[in-house]
């Protein structure tokens, strides 16, 4: 809610806004201008801000009355495409998964049903009013039903975008999509299914440039509003056909224009490791796909793990300085896809020998500070391969409460919470409860390909982060209908 007055002071400081006596969570305070989010359990009455114990006149707000719950949701899937617009509201476009109409496919079968859902009201936390799942249909023309596309939202006009994926028919597609939500509607803006990439001249943007046909790239947005997408598989430079290649090349898209930065134009490439912790312009990573990435607060695009066929898979953590030297740097783990296990060391406590087991399809995100948080996948524990569940965070800011931030370092993992062996059951605990909170037993059961957002604190009145499904294991261990696809919604927030 946006409060408007004069002499509330440049910050917040000891100041107090309350909602019939419940005091808020401030998420922006300025002189004249004041956000807060309704707290959970306030009811309609006035709201009073309070800047050194002098309180302001009141002014009547109204609790909006709950509508009917709407028992919706979407049908089990993985690796489907994600957005957070710009409310805060998670937008998720099914991949590979069950249907939620009344009619099912034959057979009950799981496939690429291309369903836009939205979920609202991620800022209460007990799951109260407006907190739901609806099923949006687009007008006009949609995209193919894929998996593992990229996605992001533009920061300027909340649209949000997609890029490639594999469709059911198994092309590998390079077609650039726009929805505009308030329209409802997708515009096509280049592309199209199993084209070879244009790559055009290194560090130089071009309208006729474009990224071959690909699955499983890894991508994500800068704080200017570039996107920086990483390998995946699928097609290389040459033509006119797509092969199924493995790719290691590095896209910027900016302004409307790609542009190649690094990389191999061609697919299945060795790549250089170089000398861990140090930059080189021979440094390349290897090709791979379903590697995650990250960008941290000084612009740096990360990237950790992928596989190449089977269970081959890497755990090595790699930096793309994107301001200064535009050059790799390795960081972390093993040589090549040697299938590494985990060392997990003490739970919350970091260790140089500390490093998360080769993985692919994992789920990933940077905090406020811009540290690297890690969730799962399939891969590697200590021992042996399977789906995974654990929760890792790599230290670029020490800053960072986790509880206990003696027991951070700089540049090393710590294994924060879940289990350190593969094919574990999901803890759920209690349903959410603003009475009982945090529900610190709980865990997602292990799983990979899940779908995952964030939400910003001015949007929820902390960062938090947000998984929905995946492949792999319920509460009992199940592996339920054979195909172990999940529809289950967990929120986490890093602190505590």
């Amino acid at each position: 809610m946006a409060i408007t007055g004069v002499n509330f002071g440049a910050t917040q400081g000891a100041s107090t806004v309350t909602f019939n006596g419940v005091s808020a969570t401030v998420t922006n305070w300025s002189t004249t201008s004041i956000t807060a989010i309704v707290p959970g359990g306030a009811t309609s009455g006035p709201v009073i801000v309070t800047v050194g114990g002098t309180t302001s006149n009141s002014v009547t707000f109204t609790i909006p009355t709950c509508p009917p719950p709407i028992s919706d949701t979407p049908g089990g899937s993985q690796y489907s495409s994600t957005w957070t617009d710009n409310n805060g509201n998670l937008w998720l476009l099914t991949g590979v998964g069950f249907t939620s109409t009344t009619t099912p496919p034959p057979s009950n079968l799981p496939g690429y049903f291309n369903e836009l859902w939205e979920f609202t009201g991620t800022a209460n936390y007990g799951g109260s009013c407006g907190n739901l799942w609806t099923l949006v249909t687009p007008s006009g023309s949609t995209p193919q039903g894929r998996w593992g596309a990229v996605t992001w939202t533009d920061p300027a006009t909340g649209h949000l975008w997609l890029f490639g994926g594999q469709d059911g028919s198994l092309a590998f597609r390079n077609d650039l999509w726009e929805f505009n939500i308030g329209m409802k509607t997708w515009t096509l803006h280049a592309g199209g299914g199993n084209l070879p990439g244009v790559y055009g001249t290194q560090n130089v943007a071009s309208a006729s440039n474009l990224p071959g046909g690909r699955w499983g790239a890894s991508a994500r947005l800068d704080a200017s509003g570039n996107v920086w997408l990483f390998g995946g598989f699928g097609c290389d430079s040459t033509g006119p056909n797509c092969s199924n290649l493995l790719l290691n090349d590095l896209w910027k898209y900016s302004g409307g224009q790609w542009t190649w930065i690094s990389g191999s134009i061609t697919g299945n490439s060795a790549g250089s490791y170089g000398t861990q912790g140090s930059t080189a312009a021979t440094n390349q990573p290897p090709s791979r796909q379903a590697s995650v990435a990250w960008i941290d607060n000084t612009g740096n695009f990360w990237m950790f793990g992928g596989f190449t066929s089977g269970t081959n898979g890497f755990n090595d953590l790699w930096k793309f300085d994107t301001v200064a030297t535009k050059q790799w740097t390795w960081v972390s783990g093993s040589k090549g896809a040697t299938n590494t296990p985990g060392n997990y060391g003490t739970q919350g406590i970091a260790a140089a020998t500390n490093v998360p087991g080769a993985r692919w399809l994992s789920a990933a995100w940077s905090d406020i500070h811009g540290n690297l948080w890690l969730f799962g996948g399939q891969g590697y524990d200590a021992t042996g391969n399977g789906s995974l569940g654990d929760l890792w965070t790599y230290t670029l800011d020490t800053t960072t409460d986790l509880g206990n931030p003696a027991k951070l370092a700089l540049n090393q993992w710590t294994w924060i919470k879940g289990p350190n062996a593969v094919s574990q059951p999901g803890i759920y605990g209690k349903p959410p409860d603003p009475a009982v909170w945090p529900h610190v037993t709980n865990n997602p059961g292990t799983r990979w390909a899940p779908s995952y957002w964030t939400t910003t604190p001015a949007q929820t009145g902390e960062q938090t982060f947000w998984m929905f499904g995946g492949e792999g294991f319920d509460a009992t261990g199940s592996s339920g209908n054979g195909f172990r696809l999940l529809n289950d919604l967990w929120r986490y927030l890093p602190y505590p």
